[in-house]
């Protein structure tokens, strides 16, 4: 049931890990490359902020 090479499985699951948390990290950061990091967070401050009133005028018209 259970393989004897479970270092190397462990080993292969922090390598995936790893992979994993580079990606989320640097795919924002090439998608605002030449910009500074704080304009990402900025433009989603400002879209969460502007949500609501999408969503106001969405019912008047329906």
């Amino acid at each position: 049931m259970y393989d004897e090479n479970i270092g190397e499985q462990m080993a292969a699951f922090l390598v995936n890990l790893l992979i994993m948390y580079l990606l989320i990290l640097f795919v924002p950061l090439t998608l605002y490359a030449g910009r500074p990091l704080i304009t990402l967070f900025f433009h989603l401050h400002q879209l969460a902020c502007a949500l609501p009133y999408f969503d106001a005028a969405y019912e008047v018209q329906g």
